[in-house]
């Protein structure tokens, strides 16, 4: 699941792993507490499906816009400017990959310590390129 970072100059808020939804307003019950008073006290909602990050307004008094274009509900991509009332938070997508950090705990099991192999180019008798990786001096037969 990707994560999702929204700050300004004042204010930051990062989900914790595993956390897929929550509540921005000025009200100390909200998961992301602001004081701006253009922000209603339970502004909007943002949680996670699987096409990504979303925001939906809260039946706020100043609505929510992102990109400077006013929304009800919408998907939030990576670089969107998100604004509640007067607020305008910036946003960032921190993706995860559980698969390519498995691929590198493997890959360090089998390499400790080791030098990454590197791809070497062959050029073949016509033109043609082949990739081939580098073996370890230690696998070679």
């Amino acid at each position: 699941m990707t994560r999702l970072h929204l700050s300004n100059e004042d204010c930051h808020f990062e989900t914790e792993k595993g956390r897929d939804c929550f509540v921005i307003g000025r009200l100390d019950d909200c998961d992301f507490t602001v004081s701006d008073p253009s922000v209603s006290r339970v502004h909007a909602e943002v949680f996670w499906r699987p096409a990504g990050w979303c925001v939906r307004d809260l039946d706020s008094k100043h609505g929510i816009w992102v990109n400077n274009r006013a929304v009800e509900m919408t998907r939030l991509k990576d670089g969107d400017a998100l604004r509640l009332g007067d607020l305008i938070l910036d946003v960032k997508l921190i993706r995860e990959s559980p698969i390519s950090s498995a691929r590198l705990q493997k890959m360090e099991k089998e390499n400790p310590g080791g030098e990454p192999r590197r791809p070497i180019i062959r050029i073949g008798e016509r033109g043609g390129a082949t990739t081939m990786m580098r073996v370890p001096e230690d696998e070679e037969d």
